[in-house]
């Protein structure tokens, strides 16, 4: 799997992180995600659709404040036992209906990757 550092025009992606919000009010990031990376697929759509770039923004907020989107529940449970001993954490998001992403970070907590299914 080739990964690319996350350079969204220049922004500092941990800047984003910390001024998220949430719908239940929680706006407090859960756990350190280190490196945000992106697969080649996931980087060369947010480098050519603007709303893909910006629903990828809004679910790394989501992922790091403990909303994990579409997963099972009994990955939502795995997800509660990752942030209490330090295992990896997956969140899986769709985007307009039909395009799937999968956020998953370390369990040392050195990176978060943004990566397409197909690309696992």
């Amino acid at each position: 799997m080739q990964v690319k550092n996350l350079s969204i025009n220049q922004t500092n992606p941990e800047s984003i992180i910390n001024t998220q919000t949430r719908t239940e009010g929680n706006n407090k990031r859960l756990f350190r995600c280190g490196k945000f990376l992106l697969t080649g697929g996931v980087g060369e759509v947010s480098r050519t659709d603007k709303q893909f770039k910006d629903f990828v923004m809004k679910s790394l907020k989501r992922h790091t404040s403990g909303d994990w989107g579409e997963i099972t529940q009994e990955d939502a449970e795995s997800n509660l036992n990752a942030l209490k001993h330090c295992f990896e954490l997956k969140s899986v998001y769709t985007y307009n209906c039909k395009t799937k992403i999968w956020i998953i970070t370390r369990a040392s907590r050195f990176a978060t990757v943004v990566l397409f299914l197909s690309e696992f």
